[in-house]
């Protein structure tokens, strides 16, 4: 009997971890969303070199506190931005040399839609693709931290 009756709560917890997520992801999502004309712009007008209002847009994404990490890059996989915990980065990497913690960032690009999924450590990994015209241009992926509490 007491299997019977737990069932009901495990199923209710799962469900309320789910919203918790999904909510996660919409907050991160309006995160990117009040920026993401920049990169655009700044995608299609400077493939080579980041522009200054990309920085600037940046900067106001990574100064928020529950973004752990965040990752720019262009259609050919190659790094405009990087910032992970403690550094931070303007060089140029391939996409084979970065690791990402879950196949979220291949995912959103594929579809060309905003993907996530949850990583070890619990935050969620957020990819977002720039795409213009129905071309991915690049994409930010970001490490959105677990709500405490």
């Amino acid at each position: 009997m007491r299997a019977v009756l737990l069932a009901p709560l495990v199923l209710l917890c799962a469900c309320s971890l789910r919203v918790r997520e999904r909510a996660d992801f919409n907050a991160a999502l309006l995160l990117v969303q009040k920026e993401y004309p920049v990169f655009a712009r700044g995608l299609k007008s400077s493939p080579l070199a980041l522009t200054l209002p990309e920085h600037e847009s940046i900067m106001r994404l990574v100064a928020h506190d529950r973004v752990a990490s965040l990752i720019y890059i262009d259609r050919h996989g190659e790094t405009r931005w990087v910032r992970e915990t403690g550094r931070l980065m303007m060089c140029t990497w391939t996409l084979q040399t970065l690791e990402f913690a879950t196949a979220a960032p291949d995912r959103a690009v594929r579809t060309k839609a905003p993907a996530y999924a949850r990583t070890g450590s619990g935050a969620l990994e957020v990819a977002v693709p720039v795409v213009v015209k129905g071309k991915v241009l690049g994409a930010i992926v970001l490490q959105y931290a677990a709500q405490s509490g």
